[in-house]
């Protein structure tokens, strides 16, 4: 998927979620947290100017693996609620 799908779906799956009043409402900026959170697993871009056989190799093996989206999506929460703390100051 390229990067202006990855963007565009992480917040289209958010809004769709079903919004019960037993649940609190999304917090604000979710929206943008799940378009983080979905262009996360690209952050191997930086590689490529190292060349075209490494950035594979992360791409594939790293940040679109099963094994590379642990890290990476507690990464990605943490930088979230590190945001969020900072916008309730």
């Amino acid at each position: 998927m390229d990067p202006l799908s990855h963007l565009v779906l992480g917040p289209a799956l958010v809004s769709a979620l079903p919004r019960r009043s037993t649940r609190p409402a999304f917090r604000r900026g979710s929206g943008v947290a799940a378009a983080l959170g979905a262009l996360a697993p690209d952050i191997d871009a930086v590689f490529m100017p190292a060349g075209w056989d490494l950035y594979l190799r992360v791409h594939e093996i790293g940040t679109h693996s099963l094994l590379g989206t642990v890290p990476l999506a507690l990464a990605t929460a943490r930088s979230e609620e590190h945001t969020s703390e900072l916008q309730s100051h």
